[in-house]
């Protein structure tokens, strides 16, 4: 449920894009946002690494 609030922050911001990888910087700062204050535990992977593999494998799917 919290990726889906994400898809829909970056689609009301339009920022969406077709890709993940062609997220914007401001982009990915406001899923990343959003999604560690809803889920505390991603903050604790390097580069977020682990939250970007989720949404890659995720996104447009």
């Amino acid at each position: 449920e919290t990726l889906q609030t994400g898809w829909r922050k970056l689609v009301d911001c339009q920022l969406a894009p077709q890709l993940w990888g062609q997220l914007s910087t401001s982009g990915h700062k406001i899923f990343h946002l959003l999604m560690e204050s809803t889920h505390p535990i991603l903050k604790l992977r390097e580069s977020g690494w682990k939250l970007n593999k989720l949404v890659t494998n995720d996104y447009a799917s």
